[in-house]
């Protein structure tokens, strides 16, 4: 994906933008730093984790263990913050 040719705007922690910026030096990346403790502390981190332990919970949706946004512990987490991050 760093070899891309496209503008990026990458979010991250100080440890991603090092290697982001070992692998790719381009003036059409922009790094946003954001700690890893920022997306866990969002309002709706704490209300998604209660949908999924919920649906979880549920015999019938026990098959939801095996997607990756709900092994990946802050995977919906980053997802929504996007909308958050680009304004």
């Amino acid at each position: 994906m760093l070899e891309t040719e496209a503008n990026l705007i990458i979010f991250g922690d100080k440890q991603l933008e090092i290697f982001v910026r070992e692998h790719r030096s381009r003036p059409n990346t922009l790094f946003i730093n954001k700690e890893i403790d920022w997306f866990k502390q969002q309002w709706y981190t704490t209300k998604m984790k209660q949908v999924i332990d919920h649906h979880l919970a549920i015999p019938e949706h026990q098959f939801y263990k095996e997607y990756v946004q709900y092994q990946l512990e802050l995977y919906n987490p980053v997802l929504f913050s996007k909308l958050f991050l680009m304004t």
